[in-house]
C-alpha cells in the first residue's frame, strides 16, 4: 500500500528511507500485537478451565493456534533480533570481504522479498533467485 505511493515523483529520492522508516514504525506495532496475543491467549484459556500447564487436555485447536503463536514468535525473533541485522551488516560489507558462511547466509536469505529491493523498488517474486534476481538489477552476493 506504501509502496506504489512513494513511487511517485514527489517522493522519488526519499523512497528508501521512507520505506525503512515505515518498517521500522510497522516493527514497534508487530510487536505490541504479539505482546497482547501473549497476554490475552492464556488469560482466555484460563477464563474457559483449560488447563494451560496440561497440553494434553487441550483442545486440538488451542494446540494447533499456540503451535502456530510459538512458530510467529521463533521467525519474529529470529528476524528481528539475528538475521535482519545480520544481514545489513554482511550486505554492506564488499563481497571480496564476507567470509564462505555471511555468503551463504546471504544467498540462503535471497528469497526474502525484502532483500530484493534496489532504491525502494520490489522485485518480482519470479525473478527472486538464491544470490540475485533474475532482471539482474541486484545483486545480493
Amino acid at each position: 500500500m506504501l509502496v506504489p505511493i512513494l513511487k511517485q515523483e514527489p517522493f522519488g529520492s526519499l523512497r528508501g528511507a521512507l520505506i525503512r522508516a515505515a518498517a521500522l514504525r510497522f516493527r514497534f506495532v508487530v510487536w505490541v500485537a504479539i505482546s497482547v496475543l501473549l497476554m490475552t491467549g492464556p488469560l482466555l484459556a484460563l477464563n474457559r478451565g483449560l488447563p494451560l500447564a496440561d497440553p494434553a487436555a487441550w483442545p486440538s485447536v488451542l494446540a494447533v493456534k499456540m503451535t502456530l503463536v510459538a512458530f510467529l514468535l521463533a521467525l519474529t525473533v529470529a528476524h528481528d533480533f539475528w538475521l535482519g541485522p545480520r544481514l545489513s551488516l554482511i550486505l554492506k560489507k564488499p563481497d571480496a570481504s564476507r567470509s564462505d558462511y555471511e555468503r551463504r547466509l546471504v544467498a540462503w536469505a535471497s528469497w526474502l522479498p525484502p532483500l530484493c529491493w534496489r532504491d525502494g523498488e520490489k522485485h518480482p517474486p519470479a525473478c527472486i533467485r538464491p544470490g540475485r534476481c533474475l532482471c539482474g538489477s541486484f545483486e545480493l552476493r
